[in-house]
């Protein structure tokens, strides 16, 4: 197995707290009362965790986060203003602060991976939960040993629902699992969808039934490259398109993987002994590449790309917020409430499907993550939290998205609403993304709207060497 030099300051002093820390007995409380459920038919019939009778003292409880996520994961709240999240995550940091006898303070920190490290290498034990960058940073927190294997954790059970199965699964190698997902941050693991605009329906005299095609299971990518075909023009008539005229669509560069894993192609997959090999040069990589190139360079879909904060005066979001456009991408968990001021009626597809036989509709995440820092002040105190933030999540703050918020609020057809559990069912990872490097991550990117090309082949032979050394290293960690 290949080796490779790490922060051996670092990992010397997680041995020696790991041979110093105090072993805690347990002591079995009594399960969380019934008026602790909620009438949702996915929770009431769930037996809830069962944690030991302790509290800690007021102790304050320091997340972690990074990229302003305390905002956007609604992670801590001062009091409750009468929107609907806010008041749930009040509420359920409220029940549990008191069950415990804790408070919650979240410090939201750019670059939060080199934050932690560096806490870490000088002794100290400042974090006590951890909600890292999404694609940032977690192959440098793996290979320094900066996370805790959940599966070492005692109260935090990986099988009850709380907890992302698909994620688990995916980023669990060779028994070990650092970055999991539950439903703590259900409001911010996103899954990328389409929207589109009804009036073009009318107005293009469209004969396709666009819900009927998914609900069949016949939404794929030539009904979609179909519907938008022929709906470009050039409005202001100067020979140019532009960010003025009228597309198909607007497709975000960011999302070129979502419409890659829409096709059922990922960047790694197993090897025999479930280690993760390098997937990418590959007949259904070429297709995606060749279809998304046709998206961006035959005059159907603007194309740019944006961070979060800038979105929504984007044109990726202004052209088709304006009516120029027929679809849009969206990541819905986390730009879900710009479509509460669409002035048309909008309605939601999932990506298309590679073909007709592809078993499901499938959406793309890459977030959510929640982890424990290598070394923390209070391992049972970490470990329970980890556990009781989740669960309550899952009881209360899950239903409140989903069901007054998305379907309350963010929908505006039944249908629509429908596509998004089914989203929500297919959300798929890919740990090949998650760890891997900008060669990696960026790999179609690079390929078709960097070079503009189509040349899958020799790309892939100029960085496959280099993406396989990464992964060498990132994994071995695993197999330590």
């Amino acid at each position: 197995m290949k080796k490779f030099i790490t922060f051996t300051f670092l990992f010397a002093l997680i041995f020696l707290y790991a041979c110093s820390s105090d072993t805690v007995s347990k002591t079995e409380g009594p399960k969380l009362s019934d008026d602790d459920s909620v009438t949702d038919t996915d929770t009431t019939a769930v037996l809830p965790p069962v944690f030991p009778d302790i509290t800690f003292d007021g102790k304050t409880v320091l997340i972690l986060g990074d990229d302003l996520f305390n905002e956007r994961y609604w992670l801590t709240v001062e009091t409750e203003n009468g929107d609907i999240l806010n008041d749930t995550v009040y509420r359920r940091n409220s029940k549990i602060g008191e069950m415990f006898d804790v408070t919650f303070v979240c410090k939201d920190g750019g670059g939060s991976a080199n934050i932690l490290m560096k806490s870490l290498m000088a002794g100290e034990t400042a974090y006590d939960l951890y909600l890292p960058h999404p694609n940032t940073g977690i192959p440098e927190l793996i290979s320094n040993k900066a996370l805790q294997n959940i599966y070492d954790l005692e109260y935090t059970d990986l099988s009850k629902p709380w907890w992302n199965a698909a994620a688990t699964e995916e980023y669990t190698v060779n028994g070990k699992l650092f970055m999991p997902i539950s439903e703590y941050t259900i409001t911010y693991q996103g899954f990328s969808a389409i929207l589109f605009n009804k009036n073009y329906i009318d107005d293009f005299d469209m004969k396709i039934d666009l819900y009927g095609e998914v609900f069949k299971g016949t939404w794929t990518y030539d009904k979609f490259y179909g519907a938008i075909s022929n709906i470009s023009a050039d409005l202001d008539g100067d020979g140019v398109m532009t960010a003025d005229d009228r597309w198909g669509m607007t497709l975000h560069q960011g999302y070129a993987w979502g419409f890659s894993y829409a096709h059922g192609q990922k960047i790694t997959t197993r090897d025999a002994d479930g280690y993760p090999i390098l997937d990418l040069n590959t007949e259904r990589m070429m297709t995606v590449v060749e279809r998304l190139y046709n998206l961006a360079y035959n005059g159907m879909a603007y194309t740019a790309t944006s961070n979060n904060a800038g979105f929504p005066t984007n044109p990726l979001w202004t052209i088709f917020k304006n009516g120029n456009a027929f679809l849009t991408t969206l990541d819905i968990g986390a730009m879900f409430f710009l479509m509460r001021d669409l002035e048309f009626d909008v309605g939601i597809l999932p990506w298309p499907k590679y073909e007709e036989t592809q078993e499901k509709y499938m959406s793309s995440t890459a977030s959510g993550f929640f982890c424990i820092p290598s070394m923390v002040e209070n391992q049972l105190l970490s470990d329970i939290l980890f556990e009781a933030l989740s669960y309550y999540s899952y009881l209360d703050l899950k239903p409140a998205f989903f069901e007054k918020v998305l379907e309350g609020k963010i929908t505006r057809d039944p249908e629509s609403y429908q596509i998004l559990e089914m989203l929500h069912l297919g959300k798929t990872y890919d740990i090949g993304f998650t760890i891997g490097n900008a060669n990696a991550q960026g790999f179609i990117s690079n390929i078709v709207f960097t070079k503009k090309s189509t040349d899958l082949a020799s790309h892939y032979a100029s960085v496959e060497s280099e993406i396989v050394n990464f992964y060498g290293k990132a994994f071995d960690v695993f197999f330590e």
